[in-house]
């Protein structure tokens, strides 16, 4: 593993972590209705897309600790997973709710990156 991908990676697990913590703290307030317009999925009461939201928000901590450690088969593994979750949630959310989810894309983007990022040399 080069350096800079090794820095690269830590800084995508701090965002990483950041993340998950601040998309279950606001998927919490969407669904207690407490905030309006950000999810609109969790704000209709979309079962599974609230299931999916905190399935993301777990996998973004534990995958942010990963790189952060510098545990990079777990990364990299995780990292495919978040984006293949991202991916599920952002087809499912269109359907269900008819609308197209930036915060699911932003997932996708995260997970191929570290995905990316935490592979052998």
């Amino acid at each position: 593993m080069s350096n800079n991908n090794s820095r690269a990676l830590k800084i995508y697990g701090v965002i990483m972590f950041i993340y998950g913590i601040l998309y279950a703290i606001v998927g919490t307030l969407a669904v207690a209705g407490l905030v309006m317009g950000v999810l609109p999925g969790q704000e209709k009461g979309e079962v599974v897309v609230i299931l999916l939201s905190y399935i993301i928000a777990i996998l973004a901590i534990i995958l942010g600790v990963a790189c952060i450690r510098g545990i990079y088969k777990t990364a990299r593994l995780l990292g495919l997973v978040f984006g293949a979750f991202g991916l599920i949630s952002l087809i499912y959310t269109g359907i269900a709710v008819g609308t197209f989810s930036l915060i699911d894309c932003i997932t996708m983007v995260l997970g191929v990156g570290i995905y990316y990022l935490a592979k052998e040399n």
